[in-house]
């Protein structure tokens, strides 16, 4: 639920308690959010909790539960990127780039990856 939600947020932003946040993050998974900012939240969490493909799988359930938001596609875009999945980060930058054309240093962080990947 999104009460649960914010309980995890404040132990993890305002209390520095990890341990308390993810349990609370676990709740949240095993409710199977159906909401697009539900999964987005519970995501960031895990980001912060270093569960990092369990992060990519709540970016991925916030997609495909309708989410449009640029920022959401980029934000597993850079996660992909930090994980080593080029070839995913690259389809997930240029999903933001057709979201938004404007869309600030996606074309760089574009790039940059193209570059890698001829190497």
């Amino acid at each position: 639920s999104a009460a649960n939600l914010s309980l995890a947020v404040y132990f993890m932003d305002e209390r520095n308690e990890p341990q308390k946040a993810a349990r609370v993050v676990d709740a949240a998974i095993a409710a199977t959010p159906r909401l697009p900012e539900h999964s987005v939240t519970i995501a960031i969490q895990l980001e912060k909790l270093q569960r990092l493909d369990e992060a990519v799988e709540q970016y991925q359930r916030a997609l495909q539960h309708g989410s449009q938001y640029p920022t959401v596609v980029d934000w597993l875009a850079e996660l992909e990127e930090k994980l080593g999945r080029t070839e995913d980060a690259i389809a997930h930058y240029r999903r933001v780039l057709e979201l938004d054309p404007n869309y600030s240093g996606v074309i760089d962080r574009l790039g940059r990856l193209r570059a890698q990947a001829v190497e």
